[in-house]
């Protein structure tokens, strides 16, 4: 097969692949938690995520070289971090910083991604696949955010014992893991609201109100557009 008509036929699943891309970081990191691989875990399928995402706006000059510009330094920075002491000045700067260039990045993909999807009179498989990719998207720059703040604020959530339980100490951090402030994001961006996390700064509190709203007004927005979408869709001859 021709290499170009490869790439072509990828680039008509772009959203898929990223789908994909996700589900594999969501799902898995938690359940391999047990081998005790912690942030590198993590890391290591974040970075499939970035260049996923690349991919997905690869189609588009100028959001392909701004994503390409984005996440090459969240990349680097990434792996860079586990060169310095988390407990150090230095390491605590660098994961600050890898923090903020991972939510630009997501935050600058979803908005490429989400415009993408609702371009447009024709829907497609690939295009709904998006519309999930922008939500994902959403729950893990928050999530991402959410462990930001627990560096920024001294007990920045109240978690039950069993959360607690899970800290990762490879990185001699006693942080708790990623995945947990991502399983915080996704149940505050859907509104369920388990009560095992509990936001204690008043910033905090405000990020997370404002999670809930963003949730349901996309999924409001999302589908008043795409059942406008399938209705020109049907009338057309």
């Amino acid at each position: 097969m021709d290499p170009r008509e490869a790439i072509s036929r990828l680039q008509g699943r772009k959203f898929l692949l990223l789908l994909l891309a996700l589900l594999l970081l969501m799902v898995l990191d938690p359940l391999l938690a047990c081998l005790h691989l912690g942030r590198k875990l993590f890391d290591l399928l974040f970075c499939v995520v970035l260049l996923a995402t690349v991919f997905a706006v690869s189609q588009h000059k100028r959001p392909f070289l701004a994503a390409l510009l984005l996440a090459l330094p969240a990349l680097s920075v990434t792996w860079i971090v586990y060169g310095f002491s988390p407990s150090s000045s230095a390491g605590a700067a660098i994961i600050v910083v890898r923090h903020l260039l991972s939510m630009l990045f997501l935050a600058f993909t979803a908005g490429v991604i989400l415009y993408d999807v609702l371009q447009g009179e024709n829907i497609d498989g690939d295009k709904i696949c998006g519309a999930i990719c922008v939500y994902l998207l959403i729950g893990l720059a928050w999530g991402i955010l959410y462990s930001l703040c627990d560096r920024l604020y001294d007990d920045a959530f109240s978690m039950s014992p069993a959360l607690v339980a899970e800290a990762v100490e490879d990185e001699s951090s006693g942080e708790p893991p990623v995945s947990v402030y991502v399983y915080y994001s996704f149940v505050t961006l859907t509104t369920l609201g388990y009560g095992d996390v509990s936001p204690l700064p008043a910033p905090v509190r405000t990020f997370a109100w404002l999670e809930a709203v963003v949730g349901q007004l996309y999924i409001a927005v999302l589908v008043a557009r795409l059942v406008g979408l399938h209705i020109a869709q049907s009338r057309r001859p």
